[in-house]
């Protein structure tokens, strides 16, 4: 009986002690939450985040009641910038709504940041990686034509024979380091090596700072910078060499330069579109590319943003257009590369658009500033200036040139420009990126034409063999002035009532046709379905501010903002503008960024409901029409 009795005194103990840990940890829980509560209300989400963290670390088995701890967590730790902990507990939370009904705007919102911190993710991941290198490779420093100070802006001119560049070496009018200016040389140039460069004797080189960036061979016309002794304030020039001398030179027009910085100008190869960089308002933000196209009346157009392909809200300067017309090259620190200013071109496809960007490899690019890059007529070579440490000077000139000599392979980032020249017809101009276009589309966009005769893009010429072209003619589609667009007659399918499938996942009826072939990549941020739209988000508050708050008012017209909320999502967010293309979207995005909105970012919807910028991709692949490309 003894014993017995033992027995129920030591299990009633157990259970008093289990009972007991059990209500420590739902108190240490509840507190925990709390703190997490009042850390998030106070934006203190990196605090928030640890609190919920630990909480977390309590649940044994995960049930309804912890769907908002997860949804919380994930959020935190996205904000936090710990994005493999957000997707964590973000595939939690998806895990358990599999299990239970839960609100399908606040699902949807989970899937859009899953998506988004996997893509923060890959783009880390992409920063991490070995410099890709391409080994047919090999640059080498012009040690003869470099000083001890900054030597860039080289050009091959006059059949290769001289070497052009722009330097600030100590000269011997130069009385102190404070005299020392920027110049223009001149050097002869054979098979890689240079002799010493000596200053030009010409009415360009001044006491400002002259940086030479382009030539214009058939005119002989060298094309350059001038700037202040800060180097504050800029403008594009252009001197011409006439029986061998140069004549006077002359200040662009008004239509390209400004009142702000305006330099490192390129040249195409007919001499009708300048490229060149400007910090003037109206940008995507810092230096920018921008161009201007030369009139028939000999006058240049009033200057045009490139737009957000190439430009970013940082820096991208000394751009270079290729023999060809259709592929520019230009440095970026705004762009993802290998650190500071990495060198990347982007071609101008027959859609007059310009591609998403692709960094040059190693040897040529590096972790340093890689500027200046400029293609010669020499197959497979051209000239750039790096600060890379293995250098003679601050900034050095190098030459890029293939390992072995052989025809240059499409692949080769600096392949010879050997392509037919590019169509005349084919010229970057104005985009309409005004909140009145919906159907704007990003730069550059053919040039502007008559509303009784579009303009056709024409592709370069290509030889076709006699006994080819009939056939060539009978597949080539014909095209009329009335084809403004190209128009898919499929129409999405319609939305299925109370289902819990985000729209790009769901199944055309039997009635409905068969989706159209892939939209191109390409063409994809120009297209557009029937109920699919984008807007702008300026920001997510915990407290109700309504669009009234100042914060609003100071900038924007509150009659067009509109309020989401959804529950059980505590914050409030504020959505501007509506347009049916990512394109019109983005550039609409990067106006309201400008205006001081610099973590406003796109939201999509589809059938006035949230999803996801993937899903809106899949849907425009699916279902789309294609805006003309004007």
């Amino acid at each position: 009986m003894t014993i017995i009795r033992k027995i129920i005194n030591v299990n009633t103990l157990v259970l008093i002690l289990i009972t007991s840990q059990l209500t420590v940890q739902g108190q240490t829980y509840s507190k925990e939450i709390k703190s997490g509560e009042k850390a998030f209300a106070e934006g203190r989400y990196k605090d928030a985040m640890d609190f919920y963290d630990n909480a977390a670390k309590m649940v044994e088995k995960p049930g309804k009641e912890h769907l908002q701890l997860y949804y919380m967590l994930g959020y935190c730790a996205m904000r936090s910038g710990d994005y493999r902990k957000a997707m964590t507990n973000y595939a939690r939370y998806l895990n358990l709504s599999k299990r239970f009904k839960v609100n399908l705007k606040e699902l949807a919102q989970v899937k859009e940041w899953n998506d988004w911190c996997a893509i923060e993710l890959t783009e880390i991941s992409e920063r991490d990686k070995p410099a890709i290198v391409d080994k047919n490779l090999v640059i080498t420093n012009l040690s003869a034509g470099n000083s001890a100070h900054s030597d860039v802006g080289a050009l091959l001119i006059e059949n290769n024979s001289r070497l052009i560049l722009s330097s600030d070496r100590l000269m011997p009018e130069n009385k102190n380091l404070a005299d020392v200016n920027f110049n223009i040389f001149v050097s002869q140039y054979k098979k890689g090596s240079t002799s010493e460069p000596l200053k030009i004797k010409a009415g360009f080189n001044t006491r400002s700072n002259e940086v030479s960036s382009a030539f214009h061979e058939s005119s002989k016309t060298l094309y350059y910078t001038v700037s202040d002794e800060n180097n504050e304030n800029a403008d594009i020039y252009l001197c011409r060499k006439i029986n061998d001398h140069w004549a006077d030179p002359e200040k662009l027009p008004a239509t390209v330069n400004s009142k702000y910085w305006d330099g490192y100008p390129s040249i195409s190869s007919d001499g009708k579109v300048l490229y060149f960089v400007s910090n003037r308002p109206g940008g995507q933000g810092g230096k920018d590319i921008y161009f201007s196209v030369l009139k028939d009346d000999g006058t240049w157009g009033e200057a045009k943003n490139i737009g957000f392909m190439v430009n970013t809200r940082y820096d991208e300067i000394t751009p270079h257009i290729d023999s060809t017309g259709k592929k520019l090259y230009f440095s970026s620190n705004g762009q993802l590369g290998m650190g500071g200013f990495d060198i990347f071109y982007s071609l101008f496809d027959a859609s007059n658009l310009w591609g998403e960007p692709v960094s040059l490899p190693a040897p040529v690019n590096s972790n340093n500033d890689d500027i200046f890059y400029v293609t010669t007529s020499i197959p497979g070579t051209a000239l750039f200036s790096s600060n890379r440490k293995s250098g003679k000077g601050i900034y050095d000139i190098y030459l890029v040139e293939p390992v072995s000599k052989p025809d240059v392979r499409k692949d080769v980032p600096i392949a010879s420009e050997t392509k037919p020249p590019v169509d005349e017809k084919i010229k970057p101009t104005e985009t309409p990126v005004k909140e009145k276009d919906e159907k704007a589309t990003p730069p550059p966009v053919a040039e502007k034409t008559t509303p009784t005769e579009p303009k056709k893009t024409e592709p370069p010429k290509e030889t076709v063999k006699p006994a080819e072209e009939k056939t060539a003619k009978q597949e080539t589609p014909k095209t009329t002035t009335e084809e403004k667009k190209v128009v898919s007659t499929e129409k999405p399918p319609a939305e299925k009532p109370k289902t819990s499938q985000p729209p790009a996942q769901e199944t055309p009826s039997k009635t409905a046709q068969q989706p159209q072939p892939a939209i191109a990549d390409k063409n994809l941020y120009n297209a557009e379905i029937n109920g699919l739209y984008f807007k702008v988000q300026l920001g997510a508050f915990r407290n109700h501010i309504t669009v009234n708050h100042p914060y609003f008012t100071s900038k924007l017209d509150p009659g067009k903002i509109r309020e989401e909320q959804w529950p059980p999502d505590p914050l409030y967010k504020y959505t501007i503008g509506e347009y049916k293309t990512i394109a019109s979207a983005t550039e609409y995005k990067m106006e309201i960024r400008n205006k001081g909105y610099s973590d406003a970012f796109l939201t999509c919807y589809y059938n006035e409901k949230r999803i996801s910028m993937d899903e809106a991709k899949e849907l425009i692949r699916k279902y789309y029409q294609t805006v003309s490309f004007r």
